[in-house]
């Protein structure tokens, strides 16, 4: 089965799930398809949380609105204020998708956490597509200039991510790959 009857199908059993709210933490590499997924959930009511989109919107482009140097220190900012609107959408009991990459266990552990003393029901989607895929994707990537672009992931980059990221397992995720 191709990919996108996998997401059609994933997305089509996360939404006709009854609970409220319903919260879809994805997970995944720069470049696995996180985003793409995470729009399509869009088209379905969800609030989307995306910190590559928020610090676009609020602070321009990576070095040329900004200096380089103080991308962390504004995605430490921005994290907390999206960590805001998470914690306001789940008291509305909305339907939400958090757009980030949950490359650690214990951060997507305390999101489950949060969810659930809410009341509300969480899926971990982890897009977990192969190496090269995510490659390609990069390097056609790097050729943009957008929030969900905003700056170059090289190879060594990448190795760095790779050495970094914990993937789900056993974790009641979702696996897309």
């Amino acid at each position: 089965m191709n990919r996108a009857v996998i997401e059609e199908q994933v997305i089509k059993n996360i939404t006709s799930c009854e609970h409220l709210p319903k919260v879809v933490i994805m997970c995944g590499l720069a470049g696995s398809g996180k985003t793409t997924f995470a729009k399509k959930l869009e088209n379905h009511s969800y609030h989307r949380l995306s910190i590559d989109e928020e610090i676009w919107k609020e602070y321009g482009r990576f070095g040329i609105d900004y200096p380089k140097d103080r991308y962390e220190i504004l995605q430490v900012q921005t994290n907390e204020k999206l960590f805001g609107q998470f914690l306001k959408l789940l008291r509305e009991k909305k339907n939400l998708v958090v757009d980030f990459s949950f490359w650690q266990k214990a951060e997507r552990n305390k999101f489950k956490e949060i969810v659930d003393s809410y009341g509300g029901r969480w899926f971990l989607v982890f897009m977990n597509p192969p190496l090269s895929v995510i490659k390609r994707r990069l390097k056609s990537r790097n050729k943009k200039n957008d929030a969900n672009a905003a700056f170059p992931i090289t190879d060594k980059i990448l190795n760095q991510f790779l050495q970094t990221f914990q993937p789900p397992d056993h974790e009641g995720e979702i696996q897309i790959r």
